[in-house]
């Protein structure tokens, strides 16, 4: 009975009506993590949320969510634009038409600063494709800072 009662004082937090958030610890601090659905994707993503302390997400925390993913279609295509300019003139040179096909954000992560969002793309398991990285992006300021994908 002792796993039952460590199961239900996990901390929860719910983010409006996306899903809930559970409290995760790792070297660098704490988080809150969770698999959510928001009503502009098709999918259910992983969301991440970096805290001090122990603290719950603060208002100023789901506003950002809110608001990055309020423009995800701009954001969506920016990240896009980036992955066919830099597969132009390669054995996997892609539309970025092809590329929606072939992605998916699977995970975002809000980090600590509040000013940066980390995010990854997954391959289509229902797309045939001979993609099988992995594009991640950091984001400050609606701009492109870093991308595995250069």
């Amino acid at each position: 009975m002792k796993w039952l009662k460590k199961l239900s004082t996990i901390p929860k937090f719910d983010l409006s009506t996306y899903g809930s958030l559970k409290l995760g610890k790792d070297r660098k601090g704490y988080f809150w993590e969770g698999i959510v659905q928001f009503p502009n994707l098709d999918d259910k993503i992983e969301l991440a949320i970096e805290v001090e302390d122990e603290n719950e997400p603060t208002k100023e925390h789901v506003e950002m969510i809110n608001g990055f993913m309020e423009n995800w279609e701009r954001v969506q295509d920016d990240l896009l634009t980036h992955l066919a300019l830099n597969f132009k003139n390669s054995i996997w040179s892609k539309s970025k038409a092809e590329l929606r096909e072939i992605y998916f954000l699977s995970s975002i992560e809000l980090k600590r600063n509040k000013e940066e969002f980390w995010l990854v793309f997954e391959p289509n398991f229902n797309v045939e494709s001979i993609f099988n990285i992995l594009p991640r992006f950091t984001i400050r300021n609606k701009k492109i800072i870093c991308s595995n994908v250069t």
